[in-house]
Order: C-alpha cells, then sequence, then structure tokens
C-alpha cells in the first residue's frame, strides 16, 4: 500500500451522551483528512476547537465521556475504531504514537528518566536492557539534551517542563512508530509588557 494514504480520518465526530438525552451531543463533528507517508501536517484551529480530542481519537485515547462516534479512522489500511481494546494496545507504541502537551503526565515520577526510556525500548526494538540503555543515553543526545547521562538519572521532577518535553520526544521517536502525533509540540514563550 505505499501508494495509500498512512492515516485515513473519514467523517470523525466525537461527543457524548447526556444523561436523561436522547441525542448524543458532538463537540467535533465531521472532520476529514489524510496523512501520506512521509508527510508532515499541521491541523490548526482555535483553542477549544478540538485539534487534541481529534488527535487523541487516532490513539482511541479520548478523554471520558467523550469518545468517537461516527466515522472512520484507518492507519495503514486498518480501521482503528473497529479493533478490540487489546489489539488496539498493539497498535500504540509500534505504528502510532503521541507526544501529549504536558510532557510530566506521560512520565512515571517515581522512575528515572533513562529506565523509563530504556524499558520501552527494550520492549519495542526485542533488545537487552543494556543496550536499551545506550540507546536512551544516544536519544537523549540526538534531542538535544546536554549532560545525558545526569539527565538519565534524573526523576521527571527534576528536570524542566522542556527537557521532559525533549525526553518526550525522545521515547517517542525511539520506538519508531509509522506516524508521530505532537500535540502543541512547540513551547509558547510569553513576553511581559
Amino acid at each position: 500500500m505505499p501508494d495509500s494514504p498512512l492515516l485515513e480520518v473519514e467523517g470523525l465526530s466525537i461527543g457524548y451522551t447526556p444523561r436523561r438525552a436522547h441525542q448524543p451531543l458532538r463537540v467535533v463533528r465531521d472532520v476529514t483528512f489524510s496523512i501520506g507517508r512521509q508527510e508532515i501536517v499541521g491541523l490548526v484551529g482555535e483553542s477549544g476547537s478540538g485539534k487534541t480530542q481529534t488527535a487523541r481519537s487516532v490513539l482511541r485515547m479520548t478523554t471520558r465521556p467523550l469518545e468517537p462516534l461516527e466515522g472512520r479512522i484507518v492507519l495503514d489500511g486498518t480501521d482503528l475504531l473497529a479493533l478490540s481494546a487489546g489489539d488496539m494496545l498493539k497498535v500504540r507504541g509500534a505504528k502510532v504514537a503521541m507526544i501529549f502537551q504536558d510532557p510530566r503526565s506521560s512520565l512515571n515520577p517515581l522512575m528515572r528518566v533513562g529506565d523509563q526510556l530504556a524499558r520501552v525500548y527494550a520492549m519495542h526494538q526485542s533488545i537487552s536492557r543494556r543496550a536499551a540503555w545506550q540507546e536512551a543515553l544516544d536519544m537523549l543526545r540526538r534531542v538535544g539534551i546536554a549532560g545525558p547521562e545526569r539527565v538519565a538519572r534524573s526523576y521527571p521532577h527534576q528536570l524542566s517542563g522542556g527537557m521532559c518535553q525533549r525526553v518526550i520526544l525522545g521515547l517517542a521517536l525511539g520506538i519508531r512508530p509509522r506516524l508521530l502525533i505532537a500535540d502543541e509540540p512547540t513551547t509558547r514563550r510569553r513576553s511581559s509588557t
């Protein structure tokens, strides 16, 4: 399927059914787009327009009580909305990964950063723990972290938000998904006047 899009979202509506209501309430309506292989796509809209929920729908990780109500999400020929929860677990990470807006929410606060990276790399790449640790250090260097050995031995709370974001970027890149979704991947700088 080299000529077919990597991701196709067709007629996606996201919402929930309030108690005592007969019809679902749609908060995102009729979203349609596709992403080709090796293509970079930006989803632009006002704050609150549903960009994050659309991205989370691809991973089937919408914020409860929201859920995809209708439409199709096809990744590499597979309709993700038709998969069981168990099958969807096999898709996350291996085929699609996401860098969330709050990078700390994706890190275990009780584990050192390097151990988290190495654990995921060992699982997804089928490499030894030692090789995974080295891969973690190399990836921290590649995402621009100075002193990767020190950072690898740090806990998430000991790092700045920007460093945590780079760690999550390294985590996602290291598992080599076919599709990487970045939800607000850049830091906003506010000037004081």
